[in-house]
């Protein structure tokens, strides 16, 4: 293939990357709080992310936030995707598009542009991309963080145990382990990306780690604070 052509996939996946990483640096949970009067970046844990806003504004605005964040991540990997098949602008493989472009959405979301280079730990937005990708693991994903946030009120523990889970597949999934690979990844592109991805994200707890093994990490009530439960500000964005 000649020079050009290879020039032309580079600038190609340099498309996505931008736009992706744009449309991950939207922060809804800074515009979210911003409307009701409140900067979450000075509120808490200083995150954008769904926890922090729950914790602050309550599970309205939480969920919201929640929602907005995955979508972030959905809408880059199909959008990235759509543009190498709908008019062939960029000749890469329809599945590499869709990692690069979710990839750089969380980018985005963790490191955003518009908040000098703060944001959230990815979580949200990496279930949206994998809603796209690889829903299974999704699922498993968000049980896991949902029954251990439920169980033990630790949101940042339900999120890092979540991410441990689908690393565990990613890497399954590349050793050919069992039919790991054919369940859960249609690509080993996909399967590269949650690993990744949850290095990434449990990176990004890496204080809330530290908060959990000497006992100060507070907790985030999926049900209710408990009464006579008085918490800190202190919790994963």
């Amino acid at each position: 293939m000649s020079i050009t052509y290879h020039l032309y996939v580079i600038l190609g996946i340099i498309k996505i990357a931008l736009l992706s990483y744009l449309i991950g640096s939207i922060p809804f949970g800074y515009i979210i709080s911003k409307w009701k009067g409140v900067d979450i970046t000075k509120v808490g844990s200083g995150n954008i992310g769904m926890a922090n806003v729950y914790r602050t504004l309550g599970p309205a605005y939480g969920i919201a936030v929640l929602i907005l964040d995955a979508l972030k991540g959905f809408s880059a990997a199909l959008l990235s995707q759509k543009l190498t098949t709908w008019c062939a602008v960029i000749p890469i493989d329809p599945s590499l598009a869709a990692v690069i472009g979710g990839a750089f959405a969380i980018v985005g979301h963790n490191w955003s542009i518009f908040l000098n280079f703060r944001g959230g730990k990815g979580i949200a937005t990496s279930a949206g991309v994998l809603a796209y990708i690889s829903p299974y693991v999704l699922v498993i994903g968000f049980s896991a963080w949902f029954l251990i946030t439920a169980v033990t009120g630790y949101s940042a523990l339900g999120s890092i145990t979540g991410a441990l889970i689908a690393l565990t597949l990613g890497v399954l999934s590349l050793l050919r382990v069992g039919k790991v690979s054919h369940l859960f990844f249609q690509q080993d592109y996909y399967a590269w990306f949650v690993i990744i991805a949850s290095l990434i994200a449990i990176y990004r707890h890496k204080s809330n780690i530290k908060r959990l093994m000497e006992g100060r990490e507070n907790k985030l009530y999926l049900f209710g604070k408990p009464k006579g439960i008085n918490e800190g500000e202190a919790e994963e964005g």
